[in-house]
């Protein structure tokens, strides 16, 4: 192989690997993966029922937080549902007193 080939394949590997790392993040793709969903019970009789929400980002921490929240306000007496972005019970809102979003951001 000649230097231009190497060069053109060097450019054009690197062009692809922007590409698909923009097209990872602009569209979301592991928002994909989060469809579960689990049932937290309060150790005494309910206050309510909250929902925690959470969209995993890349590293997964939205969904770390969205799980100490979720303990948290079991902790405090609710019933609640941690749930996937792409969840069943994430599209149910209305049978809920609370509701808490979590997300992550690729700004920091």
């Amino acid at each position: 192989m000649n230097l231009i080939s190497i060069v053109g394949l060097i450019a054009v590997s690197i062009i692809s690997v922007v590409i698909v790392g923009w097209a990872f993040l602009y569209l979301d793709v592991m928002s994909y993966t989060a469809t579960s969903s689990e049932t937290l019970k309060p150790s005494e009789t309910s206050l309510g029922h909250a929902l925690v929400v959470y969209d995993p980002g890349i590293t997964g921490s939205a969904k770390n937080a969205a799980v100490k929240i979720a303990n948290d306000l079991r902790s405090k007496g609710y019933t609640v549902d941690l749930a996937g972005i792409r969840s069943s019970n994430a599209s149910n809102v209305y049978s809920y007193n609370v509701i808490v979003v979590v997300g992550s951001s690729i700004l920091g």
